[in-house]
C-alpha cells in the first residue's frame, strides 16, 4: 500500500512538473511577443488575451508532448546518457546462440 501511495505521489509530482515545463516559457513567450501590442491594455484584459492563447496551447500540443517526453525518459533512464539503444542492442552474438 505505502508503494502505492508512493507511486501516486511521484506520478503527481511527474504531472506537476510537466505543466510547469510547459507552462513556464509558454507565458514568458506569449508576454513578450504580446508586448508591444498589448503594454497599454489594461493588466486583466491583457492576461485574458494570454490566457485564452495559451490553454490551447498548452491543452492539445505542449503538456502531452513534454508529458511523453518526461514518460519516455523515465522508462528509459539510458536516454539520459545518450545511449538509446536497448540492452540487448549492445550484446554481441555468438556462432553457438
Amino acid at each position: 500500500m505505502c508503494s502505492a501511495k508512493s507511486a501516486a505521489r511521484r506520478a503527481g509530482l511527474m504531472q506537476a512538473f510537466a505543466t510547469w515545463l510547459a507552462v513556464y516559457p509558454t507565458i514568458t513567450v506569449l508576454s513578450l511577443a504580446g508586448e508591444p501590442f498589448m503594454e497599454h491594455w489594461p493588466l486583466p484584459v491583457r492576461t485574458l488575451v494570454i490566457s485564452l492563447t495559451m490553454v490551447p496551447i498548452m491543452l492539445y500540443v505542449l503538456i502531452p508532448f513534454v508529458s511523453l517526453w518526461l514518460r519516455t525518459i523515465a522508462e528509459n533512464p539510458d536516454m539520459m546518457r545518450g545511449d538509446t539503444a536497448p540492452d540487448h542492442a549492445h550484446r554481441v552474438s555468438s556462432p553457438h546462440d
